[in-house]
């Protein structure tokens, strides 16, 4: 899959790759360790300097394990998107805002 808003693009080669990376790993994901891994994940991500290159790649599910039921891609994602905002000090997307029911009208009738 393409990532729509990454500078980053895929090699020509990416599904020959991908398919020697899940062969030569037997399919386990290096983040939960059971079988049935059908994505190739970046163990050090594209942002932070990871290659390409086979040594960089590991299989990884997108789809909920088999076994334990966790989308280890989503949640190693998540993790790294939370890392990299507090390293640049970041801890939320957006600032809090109350919720619509919980603003106060002005009472006072000043600023009518």
């Amino acid at each position: 899959m393409a990532w729509s808003r990454s500078k980053h693009t895929q090699p020509p080669d990416w599904r020959r790759r991908k398919a020697a990376v899940l062969a030569a790993h037997a399919h386990l994901c290096h983040v939960c360790r059971h079988g049935g891994a059908e994505q190739v994940d970046h163990v050090l991500n594209q942002a932070r300097g990871g290659s390409d290159h086979p040594d960089n790649l590991a299989p990884i599910h997108q789809a909920p394990c088999p076994t334990c039921g966790q989308r280890c891609h989503v949640v190693k994602t998540a993790a790294e998107s939370v890392a990299a905002r507090a390293a640049q000090g970041l801890t939320r997307k957006r600032p809090t805002e109350p919720h619509p029911s919980e603003k106060r009208c002005d009472t006072t009738g000043v600023g009518r």
